[in-house]
């Protein structure tokens, strides 16, 4: 989109890094028991203003509300039998307590306004908006602030459902028995939503199997359609807590042996395999599924009918669970292969659901669709025509369906225009739509999965783009408000690892090293290669990034050339980046060429124009330290456009400051100066300190050189000062072997200008970190 289109008035621009759609406020998780707390202190300090408490009594109730507000999730009547206890000293507190909840557990729903429990003008406030229960109760206003009317009816229907609940009434996944015939595309049909943040207690649900896979007690249908449910839903959401592969197939096994007519069964030892990467496996299992949901769709519709007298609608999602298959081990040709005759069969029997579904997955095919010449955006327009309005006749459950498939449109939208930087307005409302489709409470998991993601997704584009601070915010904020389900304690899905290597890659531009290698070793122990492989690869690239970029800075030669291959079998397209740069460094220019060259050969084709304009800026620095500075010249003007077209401001500046030190090496003084001063704001700001240095470095060349023209001292002091700037921000980026050059280039200055005290000082701490790092790296080459 042109810069000078008009936008929506209430939609933002991604250049004001997302504040207005992701606001750094603080919340907390808003559910009927969070609720009821903020109802007890609405009590308390009612009762507080008519006879104020004494101090003790002050202390008792804080100390009451501080453990209530760390506990998870309690029921109704568990808090009743506590409050009975512990608030002894303020009975009409408790008694107004209980009113407030009966009076609200109709259609009314629960006021939380922030003024009726922190009041500013009272001298001796029951609470205030600095202590911890005040910090509490205010998350929980700004959580209910940004609730849509949509999620202020489905927390109203939580929260009543929680006030009516029986205490020792077991949470139930499913009240089938073998004969159910539902079969749903993921997972056996779920006859109660799973809560947003229900009690995580185990002994809820008593395992049918023990750590091993062993039955450990009778096994009913019943039991075994709830073991079924549990484990697809961890190794969907959390595949750390699920039992191990070896395992779960000895419990599938015996549930097989059993009840052989369970066709879910092979549908969870179909993702198990998924998960040991065992393709031949998953689609043995994915053709018993459906070999046995036909048998038993025959068997009751009666045994002397045929197969095509009874309703086949299930039968068409195998081609698209195949497609599925194929694309997460990456045989994308057989994907579309399949995708097709799934489209072929939903379009003949008039099935929407299934069109939908085949379309959101056809999107995520696009590398694939690219190839092929299909047009993506045409594709999303056909998935997301039509609204849930428009089905006012289907049941519940199939708008619902629709408005999950929706959403997994605008996830792929999203991640459509992200790689070529285009339609911004497009990418916000995808992410917008999203970003609140969890908000509140009684969400499912697969709503939170894609809100997780589109937040995930803006958080990338923050770090894309630049905004560090506010990529950091955002991935911080995606990782607080993790509070699992009742059946995990927390989710472990693809959201969550890209915003765990995200704030790893924040800190690692900022030399914090060691802060970034602390959260990876967490994403390790989180995310395994053996229970979770899929997720662990974001972590195992960042980790080689990390560790190859702080060899490579502090001139570790050998732990660099370690990295590589690592890297490459990860990346090719960083891998072959980051080689380039040693190469060049080591003196092999010519290789390290070539090899960009190739690869930007092979990304023509590629719509990833972030990764086009990193390899363009570094084959024009290559080209720079070749002295071909025509070419080089060339290059970074090429880099410059299509990185401005992209967004990608940033790249667009560091283009600019190479471009300036060509023009320096060709004596245009004048034209250096001007990129200089255009780029200057934008790479302190956007870039980091290792390109700040860098830029402080062209600074100092510039006056260098305006110093042999015409006033030496003057020129040379400023020299002197952008190379202490330099050096202030390699030793930020950890960064030694550029800081001792810093340090080298000053002490000539200096001495130039007569200064020795200065130069001495700078020659004596070039000396102690030579001592320690012995390489050596010219900042050209960067």
């Amino acid at each position: 989109m042109g810069a000078n289109e008009p936008m929506t008035p209430y939609r933002i621009e991604l250049e004001e890094p997302f504040t207005d759609l992701w606001r750094l406020s603080a919340q907390e998780p808003l559910t009927p028991y969070r609720t009821a707390i903020f109802v007890l202190v609405q009590c308390l300090d009612e009762q507080n203003a008519e006879k104020p408490m004494t101090s003790s009594q002050r202390r008792d109730a804080a100390l009451l509300l501080h453990e209530l507000s760390l506990q998870h999730d309690l029921s109704l009547a568990r808090l009743k039998e506590i409050l009975a206890r512990r608030l002894h000293f303020s009975l009409p507190a408790m008694e107004a307590f209980v009113r407030k909840i009966d009076d609200h557990c109709g259609d009314e729903e629960v006021p939380m306004r922030i003024d009726d429990v922190i009041r500013k003008g009272d001298k001796k406030p029951f609470l205030t908006a600095k202590s911890v229960i005040g910090m509490f109760i205010r998350k929980l206003a700004v959580t209910r602030a940004r609730q849509s009317f949509t999620e202020l009816a489905r927390s109203q229907r939580q929260w009543v459902e929680w006030c009516r609940q029986d205490e020792d009434k077991e949470t139930s996944l499913s009240g089938q028995d073998s004969n159910d015939t539902d079969v749903s595309l993921l997972a056996p049909r779920l006859a109660t939503q799973l809560k947003f943040s229900p009690t995580k207690d185990r002994t809820m649900y008593k395992e049918p199997f023990a750590a091993n896979g062993q039955i450990s007690g009778a096994l009913s249908a019943r039991k075994a359609r709830k073991f079924i449910a549990q484990q697809l839903h961890l190794l969907q959401l959390n595949p750390e807590q699920a039992m191990s592969v070896e395992a779960l197939d000895v419990a599938c096994a015996a549930i097989h042996e059993n009840f052989p007519d369970l066709p879910e069964i092979c549908l969870l030892q179909m993702v198990n395999a998924i998960r040991a990467r065992n393709m031949t496996a998953a689609e043995s299992s994915l053709r018993d599924y459906f070999d046995w949901s036909s048998f038993r769709m025959r068997l009751l519709a009666g045994g002397n009918s045929s197969l095509s007298d009874t309703d086949g609608r299930s039968l068409r999602y195998a081609p698209l669970l195949n497609a599925k298959l194929a694309r997460l081990f990456g045989l994308r040709e057989k994907a579309l292969i399949n995708l097709t005759e799934c489209i072929q069969q939903a379009q003949e029997s008039d099935d929407t659901v299934c069109l939908r579904h085949a379309l959101a997955e056809l999107c995520a095919l696009d590398d694939a669709l690219e190839q092929s010449g299909a047009d993506l955006p045409s594709v999303l327009k056909l998935a997301l025509k039509g609204s849930v309005e428009e089905h006012e006749t289907d049941a519940q459950q199939f708008a619902a369906v629709f408005r999950l498939l929706r959403d997994r449109a605008d996830i792929h939208r999203a991640l459509y225009h992200a790689r070529r930087g285009q339609h911004c307005v497009s990418l916000t409302e995808a992410l917008q739509r999203t970003a609140s489709c969890s908000s509140g409470s009684g969400t499912t998991s697969n709503e939170h999965m894609l809100a997780d993601a589109s937040q995930a997704i803006a958080c990338s584009l923050q770090l894309a783009r630049g905004f560090r601070d506010s990529a950091l915010a955002s991935a911080q904020q995606l990782l607080r408000t993790n509070v699992g389900d009742q059946w995990c304690t927390r989710f472990a899905t693809e959201a969550h690892v890209i915003a765990g290597v995200n704030v790893a890659y924040v800190l690692a531009s900022g030399g914090r090293f060691d802060e970034a290698r602390t959260i990876i070793d967490d994403l390790r122990r989180r995310f395994t290669q053996r229970n979770n492989p899929l997720n662990a690869r974001h972590w195992m690239l960042c980790e080689v990034i990390v560790g190859f970029d702080r060899a490579f800075l502090q001139g570790d030669w050998t732990t660099v050339e370690a990295c590589l291959p690592t890297l490459r079998a990860l990346d090719q397209t960083e891998a072959d980046m980051r080689r380039a740069i040693y190469l060049s460094v080591r003196g092999d220019t010519s290789t390290a060429m070539s090899l960009i060259t190739d690869r930007l050969s092979s990304l023509k084709r590629s719509q990833d124009r972030r990764n086009k304009c990193r390899c363009l800026l570094l084959l024009g620095t290559l080209q720079t330290t070749a002295g071909m500075l025509g070419s080089a010249r060339v290059t970074f003007e090429e880099c410059k456009l299509l990185s401005l077209e992209a967004s990608l401001e940033q790249i667009a500046a560091c283009a600019d400051r190479r471009l300036a030190y060509v023009e320096l090496m060709s004596n245009g003084l004048e034209r250096a100066d001007v990129l200089l001063a255009d780029c200057g704001q934008l790479i302190k700001s956007r870039v980091g300190p290792l390109e700040t240095g860098l830029y402080h470095m062209t600074r100092a060349a510039y006056y260098l050189k305006c110093a042999i023209a015409s006033d030496a001292h003057k020129n040379r002091s400023l020299a002197v000062v952008e190379l202490s700037s330099a050096r202030d921000s390699f030793r930020t980026a950890s960064a030694p072997v550029l800081e001792k050059q810093a340090l080298a280039y000053a002490a000539v200055a200096l001495n130039q200008l007569d200064d020795a005290v200065e130069r001495n000082r700078r020659s004596a701490e070039f000396r102690e970190i030579n001592e320690k790092y012995t390489a050596v790296v010219s900042w050209t080459a960067m």
